[in-house]
């Protein structure tokens, strides 16, 4: 199982946010870096795979309003894939992946 905690600096622009998708989940080149594309290779994912939130990374991806839209869509994509899952952890609860 794979689990993710987003970096809410890495989703500062347009950009940034898909540059940072496509690493996180090896994408293909033809990956077409915008919320479609990301829905759609989101719920083509076979591995579980565990997005973990805090309130610290929900409050500073929501004061960007591309960055909160990926947010939503990844949420859509949990809805539509059974091994996407969303998680909202306090901060004191979260351990350093090995």
């Amino acid at each position: 199982m794979r689990k993710i905690v987003l970096d809410a600096s890495r989703m500062k622009s347009r950009g940034e946010v898909h540059d940072y998708m496509q690493e996180l989940f090896a994408f293909p080149d033809y990956y077409g870096h915008n919320l479609d594309a990301l829905y759609d290779c989101l719920c083509e994912l076979n591995e579980d795979t565990d997005f973990i939130l805090t309130r610290d990374n929900v409050s500073a991806i929501c004061a960007d309003t591309y960055a909160y839209t990926t947010l939503m869509v990844i949420g859509k994509a949990s809805e539509a894939n059974d091994h996407i899952h969303i998680h909202f952890q306090h901060k004191e609860e979260q351990k350093e992946e090995p």
